[in-house]
This record gives C-alpha cells, structure tokens and sequence, in this order.
C-alpha cells in the first residue's frame, strides 16, 4: 500500500511540473525571446536581468547575467516570485494561468489586488481564505466565464490606468492589450 502512495505522489508532482512547464512554456511564448527594456536592459523570454540577479541574489548564487538564464531558473523564478507570493497559489487551476499572466507581466501585488476587486474581496494584496470565498460566491452567481471576462476587462483597466504615467507602458499598450486579449481567449477555450 505505501508503495502506491509513493507512486501516486510521484505523479502527482509530476502533473504540478507540466503544468507549471506549459505555463511557463505559454508565458515566454507571449514575452517573446529578447525584448529591450525601457531603462536599455535586456528581457530574455519575460526574464529581466534586475529579477534575476535579485533572485540569485536571495539564493546567495553568484551574479550571472539573465542572457545564461536556464528554462530551470525561469520555473523557479516563475514559481516563487510569481506565483508563491501574494497567495496567487491558491487560486484554481483552471484560472490560475491568467492571473499569473497578469503576475508576471505586472507584478504579484496588482494581480492580487486586481483579482480581490473582480471578486469582491478586500483588496490587500494577499489571496487567502477571504479572497478565496469570494471568488466561489463569485462563480456561482456569474460562472468561470464571467470571471475571466470580468478579471481579464479589469487588467485591461489596470493598464490604461498605468500607461498615464508610464510612457513603456503607454508605447506598448496595443502589444498588452492583444496579450490580455490572447490569454483570455485561451482562458475561455474549452477545458482539455
């Protein structure tokens, strides 16, 4: 009997890393191989050098530069930073992906704050039980498809908002706005 717990474990795991490998897969998909920052440092795939080297950094790793950055360090950046914090979590799998898009394109923190005001719950950056309750309370009355075009209409204004004061944003908004737009297509797709 222990033997098949092991083994049950084990696959498991191994459906969390092939999630967590398509995610990542669809993420630099979206973020494209190089793109050059506004302040003229280098993205490799989503990855910029300041997470990178911070991330190092916290794991007293030597300075490298993001350019030597492994499909490895971008899971565990992707993971830990981008999905661990603020509670982003304990989200659903099944939405999951779009709120770490939001994640990794805008920061933990408004991914949370945004998802808690799709959702009703107080916005305090952290996605715990409250936030949690919310978002059932809030599918049973408008569905997985409300929530996605509910969240998605509501990054959307995160961005617009943003690109007032923020010129990097404000030139590439037409190039997010068709990210938001592709991730919530994939989000709305039928479930495989």
């Amino acid at each position: 009997m222990s033997d098949n717990k092991k083994a049950t474990k084990v696959t498991r795991k191994e459906k969390q890393d092939d999630f967590l490998v398509k995610l990542a897969r669809d993420i630099q998909a979206l973020e494209g191989d190089r793109f050059v920052e506004a302040d003229g440092t280098v993205s490799i795939g989503g990855l910029n050098q300041k997470t990178f080297t911070a991330y190092r950094k916290a794991k007293n790793l030597p300075e490298k530069d993001v350019a030597e950055a492994s499909f490895d360090d971008f899971l565990n950046i992707l993971q830990e930073e981008f999905i661990d914090r603020h509670g982003i979590k304990n989200i659903p799998r099944d939405v999951l992906p779009i709120v770490v898009d939001f994640s990794f394109n805008s920061g933990p923190a408004n991914a949370a704050k945004v998802f808690q005001r799709t959702v009703g719950a107080k916005e305090d950056g952290i996605i715990g039980p409250n936030t949690m309750k919310a978002y059932k309370e809030f599918i049973k009355t408008k569905g997985r498809e409300g929530f996605v075009n509910e969240l998605s209409d509501r990054r959307l204004d995160f961005l617009n908002q943003a690109a007032l004061t923020r010129p990097d944003i404000a030139e590439n908004l037409n190039g997010l706005t068709n990210r938001v737009n592709k991730v919530r297509e994939s989000a709305l797709a039928p479930q495989r």
